[in-house]
């Protein structure tokens, strides 16, 4: 399965789970996810763009999604971060591997230079 397919699933996922929710911004939310994946299709059918190029976009608007939903009431907001993990878990679940990685090197950093200056002085 490639990237393109694993973030297209992830996505299908999050607005499968949400269907059921009364609030208007899902429904917006998922005609603006049908309309964007027609046009990924044509775009693909034309030689257009690359399933790469496209993922590359995906993978950005799945890690902007929860500040997309910070502005929706607790409970709602709660429910679709539930669901987002969900998908993600599901369908890419090494999604976050590089984030976890990029982290992990800042943080041994941040203890080398801290082991560094309590070397030369005093702590």
């Amino acid at each position: 399965m490639t990237k393109f397919d694993r973030l297209t699933a992830v996505l299908d996922d999050f607005h499968h789970q949400l269907a059921t929710e009364p609030n208007e911004f899902f429904g917006k939310l998922r005609h603006a996810w049908a309309a964007a994946k027609q046009d990924y299709a044509n775009a693909l059918a034309m030689g257009a763009v690359t399933k790469s190029a496209i993922a590359s976009g995906l993978e950005q608007g799945i890690r902007e999604t929860p500040l997309v939903l910070c502005s929706l009431p607790k409970e709602v907001r709660v429910s679709a971060n539930r669901a987002l993990a969900s998908a993600i878990n599901r369908h890419a679940p090494d999604f976050h591997k590089k984030d976890q990685e990029r982290l992990a090197k800042i943080i041994s950093r941040g203890r080398a230079i801290s082991n560094l200056k309590c070397n030369t002085r005093p702590c």
